[in-house]
Parts: C-alpha cells; sequence; structure tokens
C-alpha cells in the first residue's frame, strides 16, 4: 500500500511540473491567444505580452488554462473569451466583443476565476454583459473594473459545489459602472457581493430598461431549476445612481414565500439629488433604494446607511411572518418621499425593527396601509417595535462617504450588538470602537480619527 501511495504522489507531482508557460505577443512563441490554446495542455499558463489581440478566445474544453499578463504588460484582448473548468483570467483587458456575445462566458462550468481585469466597452445588443455565467459554480470576480457595457455581470442559475458561500459565486473588491441596463444581474443560490462600487449603470434610456445596481432576477417558469435569489449576502458595497439600487424581484410572497435568507448588510446606498449622470437630470429622476416584488423567507437588514431617492426609498414586501430583520439602520432624506413601506409589521418579530436612525423630513413610514408621518406615533401604534429608534440629524459626512462626524452624534454608539458577521464596517473596522455599535455603515474611531474611504481595496486601472 506504502509503494501504491507513492507511486501517485510521484504522480501527481509530475503532472503539476509538466505544466507549461506559453508566451503569446510579437517575437514570443505563439503569436495569438488562440494559437497557444491550440497547443496547451490542461493547466498551463498562457503568458500574454503587450499588443493588442483581436480574437475571440475559446478554451475548447480544456480545463484549467491560466491566462495573464506578462508582469508589466498590459495586453489588450479585442474580442471575448468562451471558458472551461477552472480556467483564470487575470490582468486582461478585453474589449469590443460585438452583438449579444459577452466579454467573458462560461456554461455549466466551475472553479473560474475573473482577478485583475478591465472588461469594457462591448456589446450592442440584448443582454450582452461584460462577465456571464449560467449554470455554474465556484465562480470568482475579484478586483475588476467592468464598465460602459449593457450590463455588468450576469449570473443566471449560479450554485454552490457544496452549499456554501464559498463555493458559489464570489463578486468582490470591483468597480462596475456605466453599463447601459444594469450592474449585476443575479439568478439561482449562494452569492456573496461585497466590497464593490456599482454605480452610474443606466443612461437616457433609463424609462425603458428600468436599470439597477443589483437584481435578483426572476423566473416564471423555474430556469435549470431555480425561480429566482437564495442565499444571497450583499454586504460592505457603495450603490448609488440607479432607478432601484437593490431589486429584489420574487415569484412568491407572504407566508409561501419561495426564496430565502437575503443578507443586506454595512452598504452606502443612495442616488444623487441633484446634477446629470449619464446624460440623466437627477432632481427629476424617480428610483429606489431597495425594493422588492413580493416578500421573501428571512430578510437581513443590518447596518446600512441609506441616502436620497427620488421617490419610496424602501419596500419591504409581505415575506414570512418573523422572518424580517431591520436594525442599526441610518436613514437620510430630504422629505419629498416616504422613507418606508411596510406591507405586513408582522414579518417582523417583536424587537426585530429596532435601532434605526431617521433624519428625515416630513414623511416617515407607511406600514399595513397606514402613514405614520412621525417616529412617534409609529412607535404608538407598534409598542414592541422601534423602541431604540431615533429621529434627528444622523451627525454623518456627506454621501458618498457618510462616516460620523464626531463622538457625541446620534449614529454612535447607540447601536444593537449584533455580533458575528457583522461586527467589521463597511471598510473592515471592529464593532465595537466605544462603549456601544454605532448605527450605519461605518464605525467611528473614538480616540478622534475617522477612517475614510476610497476605493475599498481597488485600484481604477
Amino acid at each position: 500500500m506504502k509503494k501504491l501511495l507513492i507511486v501517485i504522489a510521484i504522480l501527481v507531482l509530475a503532472g503539476n511540473a509538466l505544466a507549461a508557460d506559453r508566451h503569446v505577443g510579437s517575437g514570443q512563441t505563439y503569436s495569438t491567444i488562440g494559437e497557444a490554446v491550440t497547443a496547451a495542455s490542461n493547466s498551463d499558463n498562457i503568458i500574454i505580452h503587450a499588443g493588442t489581440y483581436a480574437e475571440n478566445v475559446d478554451t475548447g474544453g480544456k480545463t484549467g488554462l491560466t491566462f495573464i499578463n506578462n508582469t508589466g504588460d498590459a495586453p489588450i484582448v479585442q474580442g471575448r473569451f468562451s471558458v472551461d473548468n477552472n480556467t483564470t483570467i487575470d490582468g486582461l483587458k478585453i474589449t469590443g466583443w460585438t452583438e449579444a456575445y459577452h466579454g467573458i462566458k462560461g456554461y455549466q462550468v466551475t472553479g473560474v476565476t475573473v482577478r485583475n481585469c478591465e472588461i469594457y466597452a462591448g456589446g450592442d445588443s440584448g443582454s450582452a454583459s461584460g462577465v456571464y455565467f449560467r449554470k455554474s459554480t465556484k465562480i470568482l470576480i475579484d478586483n475588476c473594473i467592468i464598465h460602459a457595457g449593457i450590463k455588468g455581470v450576469t449570473i443566471v442559475s449560479g450554485d454552490s459545489t457544496d452549499a456554501t458561500y464559498a463555493n458559489g459565486t464570489i463578486i468582490r473588491n470591483s468597480f462596475i459602472y456605466d453599463n447601459f441596463v444594469d450592474g449585476v444581474n443575479i439568478h439561482g443560490q449562494y452569492f456573496t457581493i461585497s466590497g464593490n462600487q456599482i454605480y452610474n449603470n443606466m443612461d437616457s434610456n433609463f424609462a425603458d430598461n428600468h436599470p439597477d445596481g443589483i437584481a435578483f432576477i426572476r423566473a416564471i417558469i423555474p430556469v435549470d431549476g431555480f425561480y429566482g435569489v437564495s442565499f444571497a449576502k450583499i454586504s460592505k458595497n457603495k450603490i448609488y445612481n440607479h432607478t432601484q439600487n437593490i431589486f429584489s424581484e420574487n415569484v412568491t410572497g407572504g407566508e409561501e414565500a419561495n426564496e430565502q435568507e437575503i443578507y443586506i448588510t454595512e452598504n452606502v446606498i443612495f442616488n444623487a439629488s441633484s446634477g446629470t449622470v449619464n446624460g440623466v437630470d437627477m432632481s427629476t429622476f424617480g428610483s429606489r433604494n431597495f425594493s422588492m416584488t413580493n416578500g421573501v423567507n428571512g430578510l437581513y437588514f443590518y447596518g446600512n446607511t441609506i441616502g436620497h431617492a427620488g421617490g419610496l426609498s424602501i419596500d419591504f414586501e409581505d415575506g414570512k411572518n418573523g422572518t424580517y430583520h431591520f436594525k442599526n439602520n441610518i436613514f437620510v432624506t430630504t422629505g419629498e418621499h416616504i422613507s418606508l413601506n411596510v406591507s405586513d409589521m408582522d414579518d417582523f418579530s417583536a424587537g426585530e425593527f429596532d435601532y434605526n436612525l431617521y433624519d428625515i423630513g416630513s414623511k416617515f413610514i407607511y406600514a399595513d396601509g397606514t402613514y405614520y408621518d412621525t417616529l412617534t406615533t409609529f412607535q404608538a401604534a407598534y409598542a414592541m417595535q422601534e423602541t431604540h429608534g431615533q429621529s434627528g440629524t444622523a451627525g454623518i459626512n456627506a454621501f458618498p462617504t457618510p462616516t460620523p462626524t464626531g463622538a457625541g452624534v446620534l449614529c454612535v454608539n447607540n447601536g444593537a450588538t449584533l455580533g458575528a458577521p457583522y461586527n467589521t464596517d463597511i471598510i473592515g473596522t471592529s464593532r465595537p470602537q466605544g462603549a456601544a455599535w454605532d448605527i450605519g455603515a461605518y464605525e467611528y474611531y473614538e480616540q478622534g480619527s475617522i477612517h475614510g474611504i476610497t476605493s475599498m481595496g481597488v485600484s481604477k486601472k
């Protein structure tokens, strides 16, 4: 038995050692990426030197290929990639794909990584996306810039290899902006969308396209076994300037809600109240920050800082009773629109709608079909909710970086203790820093310094 194990180990090591580096570019072994793929074996590294490569790359069933820029070079691929299992695409610029195709596409694949790439200005019809996967698992999109297309990222029937988030779809530390229709579309289960800036994904045709920052897509007839989105964590993002910054589209609601376990935590979500964005007059732009079509079974809405909306800011549709949780959020509005709509307050168990801070004008909440114009009237109607809620000046800096302005403001040391995994703020600062948790996406440093946020770990190329 020992001899057999030794032989197996030697064969594994030999297989790894045989992975070849195949260089592409002027003066290199291969002049095109396609030639290198044809010559490659599974798990080879295709190292792409400076230059522009007008080609569509298909891995052709080969697995484990890595496409990576030569150190210090920024090669441009004018075309698209179709990938197989365990492909990695690292450090490339991908642009100019045409028609309804996608910059990077995978179907029924697993273990694909896209990192350090700029994917932009491609596709001219349909739902062409910078990155598109269907019926796939263990997908990682990391530290990318995806912009100026029709849609940024589309995941259809996403899943996990083992019912964990780690082996589902992860989109993190990326800039996704100036796409014409949507920033991110997801459908399936086990999604982690964290540390991104998703913004300005719209154009002057917004009335027809209804562009969203993140859209949970539903299917009336299930696609690959999935109706909508379950098990999704949307955390530590900045999401702004869309018709709906987050849109949770669900098939059924109430006690029969199909979709389950949606986490919206430690985000900054808002729309500009003036100026022009991609041809859109923001002063008249109708928008929402979080909207639902039907409710879910399990909603966790914690520690967000919510700013201006050109319409109803937050809409909680009827889900399964006792499964909604709403704490430690800041609302800042200018008073012309209702801040919250709650279709069924029974979705919140006693004490699970609490510790929120409302820096708003004259309009407050529409709950169970009744309008409440102040926090006080709402508290009188629902004695077990918002017992620690506050109304007044939050004490935060301007969006898009609404950090607390000082130690004595309302949002500091007045939040609920939620525990892990909510015990870090949008930039990773541990909670609490003072006597209690702060309200909103940022934790204040009692020592007198405030951590600002620039690129959230991402550097635009």
